[in-house]
């Protein structure tokens, strides 16, 4: 970019090390031609006004779910799997249940509640429809996708942020876990809520900018690992760009009994929750209210009772190591992290009997997806899209939960299918 734009993100970087916390070390730093073209050889910097070096952090979104799951239920929440919200039901005119249904058998029921707290997402006007109430909380739903590429492609250790081409708009090529995550679009979205697909389109999009920003990479189609897409429950703001729509939160009280919450994002996620229990607390009767507590409630704290040996981890194989630790953190001290690899299709994709009965034991695991893409990233990992790994992964639920032989395969084929949604759709 010109100098306008190199003073904006300069300005931009001094504000984030402001607020990040971050030492003096870690705060960015501009970089010449010579040391950028060190970290890749492929980008390109003939044009280039300007680059800045500067620290984020990383995270794995199902890990970091399944972590929030697992400390809210350790202080008392009572977790549900597979339970669907139907609709809020009401004694007079004030709300006090919640009506929901076993995904998996079919069968309803009601959860009575003083509060009840509608935080669907981009479901969010669905459920207040589906329970007969006048609102005036609207979501726009705007799909994000991200495409994994061969990890060689590059060759580098450290995250780029690119202008694409076509709007301008940032986009992230980020090693992760042997291969390189590049995304995000930003696209208006008004299909199956449930289902969101990487179009050609996305694809493309994004592909162009990984070439344009390193054109001797040479990224194809071929190249890509996997897709995935997702959507941003975004308030709706008549005049707006999607760009331009505000990613705050509204806590809307639709009635007596019944509070809704649109918007926000995931790195908000934890005020929120604490503006939302504040909300319920203040208008529940009777409660003596105070301010929530959530900020002093770390997530990596100790759930299991035995403390980790420092011993834990010797002797296993690297590979072991690495994945089982970046999965289950302090929890890797409850299963053999050592035991022989079921299937292994990547360096970075590997699976043993005993992790899956540890998922299955803790973690509420019930389907094959649960596994190869709810709690571990197999699916978007392996160049197989886990559908080898699903086979063995089937057969140690099997003994589990006892299905039939008929059952076990309709897992598989269901598996299957929900695979190719993790590919680009190219019609």
């Amino acid at each position: 970019g010109g100098i306008r734009e190199s003073i904006k993100y300069r300005a931009g970087l001094l504000a984030y090390d402001l607020v990040s916390g971050i030492n003096c070390n870690q705060r960015h730093k501009k970089l010449s031609n010579k040391e950028l073209h060190g970290l890749s050889s492929f980008i390109q910097t003939e044009s280039l006004r300007s680059a800045y070096q500067y620290t984020d952090a990383v995270t794995d979104d199902v890990r970091f779910t399944i972590q929030i799951a697992k400390i809210a239920s350790s202080l008392g929440a009572i977790v549900a799997n597979y339970a669907k919200f139907v609709a809020a039901s009401r004694n007079g005119s004030a709300f006090n249940a919640a009506i929901v249904s076993d995904c998996l058998s079919g069968s309803e029921f009601t959860i009575k509640a003083k509060q009840v707290v509608m935080a669907g997402g981009v479901w969010t006007d669905e459920l207040i429809r589906g329970s007969q109430i006048e609102h005036n909380l609207s979501i726009t739903p705007s799909k994000g996708c991200h495409l994994l590429l061969r990890g060689d492609l590059i060759n580098t250790q450290k995250a780029f942020a690119m202008t694409a081409p076509s709007d301008e708009r940032l986009v992230f090529a980020i090693p992760w876990r042997g291969t390189l995550l590049v995304g995000t679009t930003n696209t208006l979205y008004k299909g199956d809520l449930s289902h969101p697909i990487v179009t050609r389109e996305d694809a493309e999009y994004l592909l162009d900018t990984v070439n344009h920003q390193f054109p001797h990479a040479h990224v194809k189609y071929q190249d890509i690992i996997s897709a995935q897409a997702g959507l941003r429950p975004l308030l709706t703001q008549e005049g707006k760009t999607l760009e331009g729509t505000s990613r705050k939160e509204r806590i809307l009280r639709l009635s007596d009994g019944l509070l809704a919450v649109g918007g926000g994002k995931l790195t908000t996620y934890r005020p929120i929750a604490a503006r939302v229990v504040d909300a319920v607390l203040k208008a529940a009767d009777g409660c003596k209210w105070r301010p929530s507590f959530t900020e002093n409630i770390p997530l990596l704290r100790r759930i299991s009772d035995q403390p980790i040996s420092s011993n834990t981890l010797s002797g296993t194989r690297p590979l072991s190591q690495s994945s089982a630790t970046i999965d289950y953190g302090q929890s890797i001290g409850t299963f053999d992290i050592s035991a022989t690899p079921m299937t292994q299709s990547h360096p970075h994709v590997f699976h043993s009997e005993a992790e899956i009965s540890y998922c299955l034991k803790h973690e509420m695991v019930l389907t094959i997806e649960d596994f190869l893409a709810r709690r571990t990233r197999t699916v978007l990992l392996d160049p197989q899209n886990g559908t080898v790994a699903a086979k063995h992964v089937a057969t140690t639920i099997n003994n589990y939960f006892k299905w039939s032989h008929k059952e076990e395969l309709s897992h598989v084929s269901r598996y299957l299918l929900f695979a190719k949604e993790h590919q680009v759709d190219m019609t």
